[in-house]
């Protein structure tokens, strides 16, 4: 006998509204954690990329600075600004560049070596090299301590 009302059979395999309402809070919240790890995850990557570029940077101007003979060391490099573009590659001018390195040169004794006797300052000399987007401040900053062969 039907008289309109539903098939007990239907009504058994059809979801609640609290049902539906749980698995969509539940849901939700799985959705809401994972992409919260998205802005750590995206920080960590920029952070990660940086340092591979100063790495890259630093490594290019300390070979530079080492195959400039030591005598010309102050005048070739001292207030030099590179330029650099996100890979670390060195650019020609500051057009599309990223990053810039800039040098100071100091002549050895105890600024390059902390603590030496006063006759090391003419054998060796301490260049800093300081790297920093093109838009900021330092960012980071190395010295690199040049012995004279």
């Amino acid at each position: 006998m039907k008289n309109g009302c539903r098939n007990r059979k239907t009504s058994k395999r059809a979801f609640s509204l609290v049902e539906v309402t749980l698995a969509i809070g539940i849901v939700s919240f799985a959705i809401l954690g994972t992409l919260g790890t998205f802005s750590v995850g995206l920080t960590t990557i920029h952070d990660a990329k940086n340092d591979v570029a100063y790495a890259q940077i630093v490594s290019q101007v300390s070979s530079m600075v080492l195959q400039t003979p030591f005598d010309q060391i102050q005048s070739t490099n001292a207030g030099d600004t590179l330029y650099f573009d996100q890979a670390g590659k060195q650019l020609d001018n500051s057009s599309g560049a990223v990053y810039r390195a800039a040098l100071e040169v100091t002549p050895g004794g105890e600024s390059a070596y902390p603590g030496a006797q006063p006759e090391l300052s003419s054998s060796a000399k301490s260049v800093q090299i300081t790297v920093s987007t093109v838009n900021s401040g330092p960012l980071f900053s190395t010295i690199l301590l040049v012995p004279k062969y």
